[in-house]
């Protein structure tokens, strides 16, 4: 499916429209207008927030990763547990035999979080 849409570009006193083309999967393409309709939204004016958000950032507005890859935090994880186990610093991780104990240990951290 072909799905054409039009963005007004102002340069001063002349306005120029640019007019991009793309191919979306059909499911894909109601997906987003659902979802856009949802919000009150059209195509075009997504794309120009979408447009408005890349000069913002001056880049892609969101990370865009290879699935593969792992995030800082992930990085930091590894090597953290790395350390433990090679004996450069304390492993204070707690080991649980009983899922019911781990279970309450889970519940009592995360009232301890909120």
């Amino acid at each position: 499916m072909y799905i054409n849409c039009s963005i007004i570009l102002d340069k001063g006193v002349i306005n120029m429209a640019h007019t991009y083309s793309y191919r979306a999967d059909s499911k894909d393409h109601d997906e987003v207008k659902r979802i856009l309709d949802n919000l009150g939204l059209d195509m075009s004016t997504s794309i120009k927030m979408y447009f408005k958000q890349i000069i913002r950032h001056n880049g892609i507005p969101f990370s865009v990763t290879n699935s593969d890859t792992l995030t800082e935090d992930t990085k930091k994880a590894l090597l953290l547990a790395e350390a433990k186990d090679m004996g450069l610093i304390e492993d204070d991780t707690p080991a649980f035999k009983d899922t019911n104990k781990l279970i309450s240990y889970m519940k009592k951290r995360a009232k301890e979080l909120e």
